[in-house]
């Protein structure tokens, strides 16, 4: 388990971003949301590809959904590799984020939304989410559950381009100690 914390993580985090900039190469000045950004994990990731472009957290800061998780320990993350000038931390909720419309480059959410426990409420944080992304913007939603539940929302919103990521020998492994609970998988695709 701490193999798949620490390591796993990171790899799936450059997977992920690499993805992005598969379906929209990143251009350093893009404007990145994180929602539910934790201690922000994706949220540096996508500042370490920013020039003059600016990533921005928001969680709901509850322990319970993470441990230490705090505006202070993503803060001091994004410190420690370098990218604080190009973070900034909010506190909201993913169902109503206090963004204006089409604010966002990219919008990424990793290992979030399954906390929300009515499927309306999960759908609610998708719509905003697409709410706030841009026109031809991507989404980088990875979770561990509703994959085919948040896809099939997803498309009705205008998500489009829409590639399948699967956790790899990492997830499998997590998905094995946890009795098949924790399968984790994402979608990346562009708002249409």
């Amino acid at each position: 388990m701490t193999y798949t914390s620490r390591i796993g993580k990171k790899r799936k985090r450059e997977r992920l971003l690499n993805l992005k900039g598969q379906l929209a190469p990143w251009t350093g000045r893009e404007d990145v949301l994180d929602v539910g950004c934790g201690r922000g994990l994706m949220m540096v990731g996508a500042a370490r590809r920013l020039t003059s472009g600016k990533a921005v957290g928001i969680d709901l800061w509850r322990e319970e959904d993470q441990a230490e998780n705090t505006p202070e320990a993503a803060l001091e993350n994004a410190r420690l590799e370098g990218v604080a000038d190009r973070v900034s931390i909010e506190t909201g909720d993913a169902r109503a984020l206090p963004f204006a419309n089409a604010s966002f480059d990219v919008v990424l959410s990793h290992w979030v939304i399954h906390n929300i426990p009515e499927a309306a409420d999960r759908a609610r944080a998708l719509d905003e989410m697409m709410r706030v992304l841009r026109p031809s913007g991507v989404l980088v939603l990875a979770d561990i559950a509703n994959k085919s539940e948040y896809e099939a929302h997803l498309r009705t919103q205008g998500l489009a381009n829409i590639r399948e990521v699967t956790g790899g020998l990492e997830a499998q492994i997590a998905g094995i100690l946890s009795g098949g609970a924790f399968k984790p998988q994402a979608l990346v695709g562009i708002k249409t």
